[in-house]
């Protein structure tokens, strides 16, 4: 099956081009061990099709709008806060829709849509971490897929 379905990776790594050229330092947060201090992780999760599209293949009707979550968890040491909020700062500019961060992505990105952020403080280790979370709303085009 064509890697084009592989949604959460292609937009992740859309997403991690987006912040490289902001001068944020990330990574993709699946299939690593634990979080980094003074450092970015990303994952997106994805939630299903949208009622409103559909698109023909192969004599069928498939869906063709999409919706997913993208967390972003922040960490830095709670010596310096301008440093934590400062990186909160950043990051939400990169995700604004006219900032364009997915463009790397081969799918339409519609609608980027901020949900919120929550922030844990590890006392014990002197860390903040927020996780700013995110709605993308993307259109794929599946005459690019490769039926098997």
């Amino acid at each position: 099956m064509s890697d084009y379905l592989e949604y959460e990776k292609r937009l992740e790594i859309a997403c991690l081009d987006a912040f490289k050229n902001r001068s944020i330092d990330a990574t993709r947060a699946r299939g690593i061990d634990h979080l980094a201090v003074n450092n970015v992780q990303l994952v997106v999760q994805y939630n299903g099709t949208m009622d409103d599209g559909r698109q023909t293949i192969s004599n069928h009707q498939e869906y063709d709008l999409h919706d997913a979550s993208l967390e972003i968890v922040v960490n830095t040491y709670r010596a310096n806060i301008d440093e934590h909020s400062s990186r909160l700062g950043q990051v939400r500019a990169a995700m604004l829709n006219s900032a364009h961060p997915f463009q790397t992505a081969p799918y339409k990105v519609f609608d980027i849509r901020p949900e919120g952020t929550t922030t844990l403080e590890d006392e014990e280790n002197n860390i903040d971490q927020s996780t700013l979370t995110f709605r993308i709303y993307f259109q794929t085009n599946l005459t690019k897929l490769e039926i098997e």
